[in-house]
Formats: C-alpha cells, sequence, structure tokens
C-alpha cells in the first residue's frame, strides 16, 4: 500500500460524517449511485481521508464513476 507524505489521518468519527455528507449532497442533487458504486466510492474516500490515497486520485475515480468518462479502478 502507498503511503503519500505527511498524511494527517483522519478519525472514524470525521470519516462516517464526510461520508453523511456526500449522502446529504448526492441526495440534494437527486443523484444515485448503484451500491457497488457507493460501496467503491465510499472506500475511495475513506481511503483518502486516511492517507492511504490521494484526494485527486479519490476525486478523479469518483468522477469517472458518476460520468460514465474515463476510468474508474
Amino acid at each position: 500500500m502507498t503511503r503519500y507524505p505527511d498524511p494527517i489521518p483522519a478519525t472514524d468519527d470525521q470519516i462516517v460524517r464526510a461520508l453523511a455528507q456526500a449522502d446529504g449532497v448526492l441526495a440534494a442533487a437527486e443523484f444515485t449511485m448503484s451500491p457497488d458504486n457507493r460501496a467503491a466510492s465510499d472506500a475511495e474516500i475513506s481511503a483518502a481521508m486516511r492517507g492511504e490515497q490521494s484526494f485527486d486520485d479519490a476525486v478523479a475515480a469518483g468522477l469517472a464513476r458518476i460520468t460514465g468518462k474515463g476510468t474508474a479502478p
């Protein structure tokens, strides 16, 4: 697993709050994701918040999933 320089890992509580905020944003936009895509997105967000993945990579993968363009791991 690649660790990125000087991560400031989020706590589990911070991650739970961030995922809840993401749920709120998706609901406000009336956007739904398949359960598989949602689970993958949650895992990427959590990994980025723990410093295990870059936020840029997590955002790029999420946008690829949402738009159907590009590649998502």
